[in-house]
């Protein structure tokens, strides 16, 4: 969004160009009944020697490293501190940068943890940031030159030695060059790497700089004040107080000493003293967030809130000119906090950016590099407005253009494979519909009318069953029965595939008090089933009328019944799942509902409850913060789920990031209850009990790159190494295996339909080690 911006041209060979407004602005300064400058508050009693402001926050250097968000609340960072005066602190370009007189420079962007770089150059004293570097100065220490450092990012640094005799207190940037100040003239540059002291009329002798309103102070006894950095005068607010610090922001300069007072002026010539409370010595100040903070050994004082000095950006004429080198200097004033945007243009119509600034202390300087190829420039300033954020996908669900069975009631399970979604349901034990897409909008009629029980996906095949007999298709169109396997079986439980087989868990009723028999079936193909009766499970009391969820995750086949959860590694040996109940199996809530994601298995009792395992055998309760949805899934890295609110006549869709703690995303309004939920080609797709097809907005890949997950990536107590990989969704990946990081060999590949995906690879000898990596197949 644009907001009203103040321009004006500058013509190309001006010596000192005229300023032609196109528009201003002139805004009143309200005047407050106290003055924030005269109210000053101690908020901390920490030793700091220097403190500068950006980020959002205050970092602070003293006897330790600290940092603030606000100046009032002070928190010390990871980092030693420093026992020499002046330190040396500077802010700039997202970082800030200390040296030290060991020749070495620590940075960091938050003052939390600081990254230390090894020896540039002798003695470094001092340092400053202005045009897009650091600079750095030290001290003469054998008169063979000063050292000087520049670095554009704090981190890798060039050195070089200067003509110039004593030792470097301060570095600031203003008016288009760099003055280092010390003990006799300051010297100046235009880049940071040409130095002179030519023209130099007197010696500041201060030992903290500041630069603001086309104006430099320099802090010292007395106080001196140059318009250039070239030639100075003297302002002595006090003949008595000594001055160590300055700092500029909000149209006013704050300097800080020794006494129970400090000194504020506008220009740098007029100075009001201002009463603090308290009698310290003060060596730094800064300002941020409308507050200037001042501090020394053992005090930290934080002044009263100002008001921004405008309400809108605008540049200031007399300090808007054209540099030696061509380049244009502009000067933006702007409110506090508000970051700007300068563009430029040679015809005000097509304009670009120049520059955009945080504004952290209501004024910037504008570097135009451009405009020396320019026979004129018109430039604006505007107020910065953060870009929308993006749509979130998951509050954006579209209704598919087909409803697949009207006004009915069915059971509908969802797959994708081959590029094609399928739904399948069952109205009845005798009657049901199967449907297939391409894009999950648009629905058409299969050849099935069979009850289909359940659905899945695997091998190549889509697979289902009705009652007792398989069903399978390869394009979701024409399907084919495959016989009955187990006649007397009539309850059947949910599909799963692993490990290159379908698995499922069905029983059958014996004579009344007799219990049920178990039989594990299975197939590699869909098509030729193999039935296993499992003895050692005839005395659960593990699947009633309710079936059971099934999943193959971490080498183990996990179902769960509403009284048990039961396990196995490899179809033959079943474990009972274990936890610890607070309440008797017997009663209910029952278990319900199974889901793997993020490494873990998830089951559901109740509206709260689960119980959770990360290997499928020992489980432990979690009582979630909130409801639980009916139906969940995990895909892309995301866990999303759905639940019927009947009274509302809507479904209540939930997210979480970790699977155990859910919360509301977004209300769709749909007739019936959730029934399956589907994660393909970046969205999600919900199926309700009457058919309804939703789908969300495309979701971005929750990584850039195919990885392989170290801490799921072990060996099976059988001998294979499970590989668990995500990678972008709907981008095919290849699995690699080494021995000795030389000779790779395919251990596996997969769509990378659902964004993570499990590879075992069986002929990994045991007691060898093994490599892994993935890697993306181009189209």
């Amino acid at each position: 969004m644009r907001t009203a911006f103040a321009s004006f041209a500058i013509p190309r060979h001006a010596a000192l160009a005229a300023v032609v407004w196109l528009a201003a602005f002139a805004v009143l300064r309200s005047q407050a009944a106290e003055d924030p400058l005269d109210h000053w508050e101690v908020t901390g009693n920490q030793i700091i020697q220097a403190v500068e402001y950006g980020n959002g926050r205050f970092v602070a250097l003293g006897d330790h490293t600290y940092y603030s968000t606000n100046g009032l609340t002070w928190v010390r960072g990871a980092s030693e501190g420093v026992d020499r005066i002046p330190t040396p602190l500077a802010y700039g370009g997202g970082k800030f940068v200390t040296v030290n007189e060991v020749g070495t420079t620590s940075s960091t962007s938050d003052g939390l943890a600081w990254d230390e770089r090894p020896y540039i150059a002798p003695i470094l004293t001092a340092v400053g940031y202005g045009r897009g570097q650091f600079v750095a100065a030290g001290m003469d220490l054998d008169e063979t030159g000063m050292p000087v450092a520049v670095s554009p990012d704090g981190t890798t640094w060039t050195a070089m030695t200067i003509a110039s005799r004593g030792t470097a207190v301060d570095v600031v940037f203003g008016e288009g060059r760099y003055i280092i100040d010390f003990s006799i003239p300051p010297v100046v540059s235009a880049d940071g790497r040409e130095w002179t002291t030519n023209g130099v009329i007197n010696s500041s002798g201060a030992f903290a700089l500041a630069h603001g309103n086309g104006t430099f102070v320099g802090a010292g006894f007395p106080l001196w004040v140059s318009a250039d950095g070239l030639e100075w005068e003297t302002a002595s607010p006090s003949e008595t107080e000594f001055m160590w610090g300055v700092a500029y922001g909000n149209g006013m300069f704050v300097v800080v000493g020794d006494g129970d007072r400090v000194f504020t002026s506008p220009d740098g010539l007029t100075w009001t003293p201002r009463e603090i409370g308290i009698t310290a010595r003060l060596y730094c100040a800064a300002f941020g967030q409308g507050r200037f903070v001042i501090a020394g050994p053992g005090v930290v004082l934080v002044s009263g809130l100002m008001e921004p000095t405008v309400n809108e950006p605008r540049f200031k004429p007399a300090l808007c000119r054209r540099l030696p080198d061509g380049a244009m200097l502009l000067t933006v004033e702007g409110p506090y906090g508000q970051p700007v945007v300068v563009e430029g243009s040679e015809n005000m119509e097509h304009w670009e950016e120049v520059t955009t600034d945080p504004c952290d202390r209501g004024e910037f300087e504008v570097y135009d590099e451009a405009a020396a190829d320019s026979p004129h420039r018109f430039y604006r300033a505007v107020k910065w407005e953060p870009p929308p954020p993006p749509e979130d996908p998951l509050m954006n669900w579209a209704a598919a253009d087909t409803v697949l069975e009207e006004g009915q009631t069915l059971r509908w399970k969802l797959a994708y494979g081959h590029r094609i979604f399928v739904a399948a349901g069952k109205r009845d034990d005798t009657s049901g519909r199967a449907w297939f897409s391409d894009d999950g909008l648009t629905w058409h009629a299969s050849n099935s009318t069979r009850p289909h029980e359940n659905l899945i996906f695997g091998a190549g095949r889509f697979v289902s069953w009705a009652s007792r007999t398989p069903l399978s298709t390869v394009n979701g169109q024409e399907w084919g029965e495959q016989g009955i396997v187990v006649p007397r079986a009539v309850q059947l439980g949910e599909l799963a595939f692993g490990r290159g087989r379908f698995m499922l868990l069905e029983t059958e009723p014996t004579d009344e008090g007799d219990p049920r028999l178990i039989w594990f079936t299975t197939s590699a193909d869909g098509m030729q089933w193999q039935a296993d009766l499992l003895p050692q499970l005839d005395m659960l009391p593990a699947i009633d009328e309710f079936g059971t969820w099934g999943a193959y995750a971490r080498g183990r086949s996990v179902f769960v019944a509403p009284l048990n959860l039961i396990t196995s590694t490899d179809g033959d040996q079943w474990d009972i799942g274990k936890w610890i109940w607070e309440v008797p199996p017997e009663i209910t809530p029952k278990l319900h509902g199974l889901l793997y994601g993020a490494g873990r298995f998830f089951v559901r009792y109740g509206d709260v409850g689960m119980y959770i395992s990360e290997d499928g055998l020992t489980w432990t309760k979690h009582t979630s913060e909130s409801q639980i949805p009916d139906e969940w899934t995990h895909a892309n890295g995301t866990f999303l789920g759905g639940s019927w609110d009947r009274f509302r006549n809507l479904t209540q869709m939930y997210g979480s990031v970790d699977g155990l703690n859910w919360t509301n995303v977004v209300e769709i309004r749909t007739s019936a209850t959730p029934s399956d939920l589907l994660f393909a080609k970046g969205r999600f797709h919900l199926i309700t009990s009457k058919g309804e097809v939703w789908r969300s907005g495309v979701m971005p890949p929750h990584v850039t790159e195919p990885r392989v997950i170290p801490e799921l990536t072990y060996r099976l107590p059988d001998g294979a190494m499970l590989v668990t990989v995500e990678a972008p969704y709907g981008h095919e990946v290849v699995v690699e295996g080494s021995e000795d990081l030389e000779t790779w060999q395919e251990i596996g590949r997969d769509p990378c339909d659902r964004g993570e995906f499990e590879v075992y690879h069986e002929t990994a000898p045991p007691g060898t080690d093994w490599f892994y990596r993935a890697r993306q197949v181009e189209p």
